[in-house]
């Protein structure tokens, strides 16, 4: 500790395991590292020159800070991270295709493809062919493999004489298991090396990367006794459980299933006769479900429709409310709330079926001059465009 209270790396050296060197977001820290270094003096509390920098690099870990073209980059991460281990680095996966020859062999050594949305029904493995290369397109990702990753499957399918997609799919499954441990493998012999520490006793990568920094500066953390000093950490906390709750639906999706929604009133027009017909409202909400198909959201059934008219609607709603409060306030017109909902023009329809409440009665702009200045905004910002 110095005088400040903080660990003073100064005879410290920088350095990473072997297994990600090579990452992508590495790259860019070496980068930032010796950009820095070079333009900047890290001068310590004490120091009075450039000599006392506070960060030093291992010689022996940076001789080379490898660069990467956009190609290397766009590699997912999984074969990034194989490729930075060498033929003799794969101990498990040598292991186990003891029996195949090196050119064979070297055919196992990078990441391969599979058609996972192609294969949506058992029959397809017993396809006698590989798939075309359009079928290896992935909906995920929204993305096709190269014809470098098309070219290597077809390869290995021929060399190793698979009969159907199914033998493909076992032997894809074994070595991408097989190079994956043998990643792990080598990370932790790695990381041992360096650090002293298993990365398999740890849950994360953070918690692993805290206790080398620890034991690599020998920094002992104080007890924060000072309340406002534990306060103050306290409410800087962010994190905790994440989750996507909610999946992706395009444009295009919305704008037609907002389009046929409007088609049938017996789905939204409350004070019509429709709206009360069981029969009509069955034979709109198939129709949408039609629709959520087309689209290929192949889950999509009577449950799903009700609760996504009800999110829509409720969706309009609130930027109607924050439209509304924002004009009841008195605000000027460069004030007003500007909407950011982006179909909410599209549900126009629906808006007089919208019941004001007492708290909202009084405002000046009623729902239909929303509605008007919605429109009017549309078209501003679509001769703006043009």
């Amino acid at each position: 500790m110095n005088k400040y209270g903080f660990c003073d790396i100064s005879n410290y050296k920088v350095s990473v395991p072997e297994p990600i060197q090579q990452d992508f977001d590495k790259s860019m820290i070496d980068k930032d590292i010796l950009n820095y270094i070079n333009t900047t003096a890290f001068e310590g509390p004490d120091s009075d020159s450039e000599d006392d920098a506070i960060l030093k690099l291992n010689d022996s870990d940076t001789d080379e800070i490898n660069e990467f073209d956009d190609d290397d980059i766009s590699l997912d991460g999984a074969n990034l991270t194989v490729s930075t281990l060498k033929v003799n680095d794969l101990k498990i996966l040598k292991k186990e295709f003891s029996d195949v020859n090196e050119t064979k062999f070297e055919l196992l050594t990078r990441k391969g493809v599979f058609p996972y949305d192609y294969v949506d029904n058992v029959e397809r493995l017993d396809e006698s062919e590989l798939p075309s290369i359009q079928n290896f397109y992935n909906k995920l990702n929204d993305t096709n493999i190269s014809d470098d990753d098309y070219a290597h499957a077809q390869k290995v399918w021929e060399s190793f004489e698979l009969k159907s997609l199914e033998e493909y799919s076992d032997l894809y499954m074994r070595t991408d298991i097989l190079l994956l441990a043998d990643v792990m493998e080598n990370f932790r012999a790695s990381s041992l090396k360096t650090y002293g520490l298993d990365p398999a006793w740890y849950y994360t990568m953070p918690g692993y990367t805290w206790d080398c920094m620890l034991k690599y500066t020998g920094c002992k953390l104080q007890i924060i006794k000072d309340i406002d000093m534990v306060m103050f950490v306290e409410q800087a906390i962010r994190g905790g459980v994440s989750v996507c709750c909610n999946r992706y639906f395009s444009k295009d999706f919305m704008t037609e299933f907002i389009r046929v929604y409007r088609e049938h009133t017996s789905l939204w027009k409350i004070k019509s006769k429709a709206y009360m017909n069981k029969n009509l409202k069955n034979v709109g909400i198939t129709q949408l479900i039609e629709v959520c198909k087309q689209f290929q959201i192949m889950e999509a059934d009577k449950n799903f429709v009700m609760k996504k008219m009800q999110s829509i609607r409720g969706s309009f709603r609130k930027e109607l409310k924050k439209i509304k409060d924002s004009q009841r306030s008195g605000a000027s017109a460069d004030d007003i709330y500007q909407p950011t909902l982006w179909y909410l023009e599209l549900l126009q329809f629906t808006i007089d079926q919208e019941t004001a409440t007492d708290s909202i009665s009084n405002m000046e702009s009623s729902t239909s001059e929303v509605g008007d200045s919605c429109k009017e905004r549309q078209d501003q910002q679509s001769n703006n465009a043009a």
